[in-house]
């Protein structure tokens, strides 16, 4: 159910927060609380409580049942590499060398078949990463904010 508990006050203040530590992130309705939580070094992804599926990326309603009832749940981030691949090009300001390849992994989360995100892959040694190698969250401090990101686990998924 939604908080109904805060002052307009109260939630312009939680919102004007978000935007100062994320400026630019494409922040919206649907995905504002999956952003409030990384403040908080916290992964969260949508769960509809009608029918208990998570889904990614946010939306306001679920694709599976269609029902409007969604909320941001904590998620653990542990899963297995689904895919894996070396960005080249991309936006400037972050901090990131393209020059020897971003590291990109889109995992499959343990949660639920299917749940998947995309984040950079942290291997201490520099590596790639490997299919269905299992793996933990991560939190990359950036300029913008605080990213979730996934190192190889040294526990079965």
């Amino acid at each position: 159910m939604p908080d109904h508990t805060r002052s307009i006050d109260e939630v312009d203040e939680v919102i004007d927060e978000v935007f100062d530590v994320f400026p630019n992130a494409p922040i919206t309705h649907d995905n504002i609380d999956v952003y409030r939580g990384r403040m908080e070094r916290r992964l969260l992804v949508k769960r509809c409580r009608a029918c208990d599926r998570y889904h990614e990326p946010p939306r306001s309603f679920c694709p599976d049942c269609l029902s409007g009832d969604v909320a941001a749940a904590p998620v653990s981030g542990a899963g297995t590499v689904a895919l894996f691949s070396r960005v080249h090009t991309g936006p400037a300001g972050f901090g990131i060398d393209y020059r020897a390849g971003h590291p990109i992994a889109v995992v499959e989360l343990r949660e639920q078949p299917g749940l998947r995100l995309s984040g950079q892959f942290v291997a201490p040694d520099g590596r790639d990463a490997r299919l269905d190698e299992p793996v933990e969250l991560v939190w990359i401090d950036r300029a913008d904010g605080p990213v979730p990101g996934f190192a190889p686990s040294a526990q079965e998924v």
